[in-house]
């Protein structure tokens, strides 16, 4: 079996580029945030690395009143489109 040679385009190398730009876009935002949930001033400014953020999200109760709707509203929503699908399927 001759071996198969990737033969390298235009196309090939404009997908690669797409996708480092898509990569670069997506991933900088996400850890910037990370970062930032980390520090107790504004970005930009001098800061020291901290936990109070975590701790101040985590013991407001407001929070798990928040996440258990979230729960009601996605299996909600989607025990209705599962439902929706079938009987549309089934005609």
């Amino acid at each position: 079996m001759p071996l198969l040679r990737r033969r390298f385009d235009a196309r090939f190398f404009l997908l690669v580029g797409v996708a480092v730009v898509v990569v670069y876009l997506t991933l900088v935002p996400i850890l910037m945030v990370i970062y930032g949930s980390f520090r107790d001033g504004p970005p930009g400014a001098s800061a020291a690395f901290t936990l109070r953020n975590y701790i101040q999200a985590f013991s407001n109760p407001q929070l798990y009143r928040a996440f258990s709707n979230s729960l009601v509203f996605a299996f909600g929503g989607g025990s209705l489109a599962f439902a929706i699908g079938g009987f549309l399927a089934w005609l």
